[in-house]
Parts: C-alpha cells; structure tokens; sequence
C-alpha cells in the first residue's frame, strides 16, 4: 500500500508565520482537509505555502488566502509598492505534460497553463477592482531556470498586460515581467 505524502513541516512554520496563523491551521486555510487522501491535492495545498513564502521574499506585505468559493476566485491576495494584486497558483505535477519524459517544449506547456489561470484571477480582479495579477507555476520537479521559464510562459501566453508570471521550481523562483518598484 503507497503511504500519502506528509505535509512539509518547516513549509507550514514559514508560511504560518507569514499569514499570522497556527501552522497547524495553514493547510486548513489553503481548503485542504486530511480527510482528504487525494495526493494531489495535498500537493496544490503546499504549492500555495510555496507561492505565500515566495511573494513574501518578492516584498510583498499583507498576504493572505483566499477563502475556497463555489464561484471561480484567486488564491492569494498579497499588496506590493500600493497595489494589490490577485495570484492564482498552478501546482506542476510529474504527471503533467510539462514534466512528462520527451517533453521538448516546457514553456509552451507551461504557457498553457498560464492562460488558463490569467483567466480566473483576472475576473477576479475585475470583479475585486484590484491593481494587479499574478499566476504562481510551483513545478515539483526541476524544470530549468524559473525566470526563463516564467517569461517564456509569459510571452507564449500572449504577454497579457498587466499580468505577471512566477515559476518556482527546486527552491529557486523567478518572476516576468520584473515587478514595478
């Protein structure tokens, strides 16, 4: 019998300290529930903890989860230099076809990815009138270097005005456009 993954303690302490909240409570917030032993779900929890850790190194203050909806929402809301931006996160599994062996065009598949979910945190900054997005790609595999990566998802994207594009991948990150100051 396959034994779930444990949730990455030391994740849970940064990214609790992060949001103000009970580590033991930060897995809890994401929308995950132990109950639940989808592997993959527990996944996407921790790419959120990955994603709050990283915007927080990035210089953003005020971060926060957003609380799961039955209406399509962002992940995270997070102020940088007076704005306030809306993040959707995007948790890369081997499974997927950017990580599948023989896959010799990561970015446009990550690209794909993008689109998807500027989609979803762009109608919710609309409907929020917030000031900027973001889409946080955490690949649980090594993928190259994340902010080659991320402006190649971005441009295959479409380059979408005013929309940022975070890659994080083996502890490392990146991030395009640059952020304004």
């Amino acid at each position: 019998m396959k034994k779930s993954p444990s949730p990455d303690a030391p994740l849970l302490a940064q990214a609790g300290a992060i949001l103000g909240l009970d580590p033991a409570l930060v897995l809890f917030e994401t929308g995950y529930e132990t109950s639940n032993k989808d592997n993959g779900r527990l996944a996407a929890a921790q790419a959120e903890l990955r994603a709050v850790v990283f915007l927080a190194a990035q210089g953003f203050c005020g971060i926060r989860l957003v609380p799961p909806s039955v209406s399509p929402t962002a992940d995270i809301l997070a102020a940088r230099a007076g704005t306030l931006y809306a993040f959707e996160v995007q948790c890369v599994t081997r499974r997927s076809s950017f990580c599948a062996p023989g896959c010799v065009k990561p970015a446009a598949a990550l690209a794909t990815k993008v689109r998807a979910k500027i989609k979803q945190a762009g109608a919710f900054k609309k409907k929020n009138s917030l000031g900027g997005l973001g889409v946080v790609l955490v690949l649980d595999a090594a993928g190259g270097a994340p902010a080659a990566l991320a402006r190649a998802a971005w441009e295959g994207a479409g380059s979408p005005s005013g929309a940022h594009v975070c890659v994080l991948s083996g502890g490392r990150g990146g991030v395009w456009p640059a952020w304004r100051v």
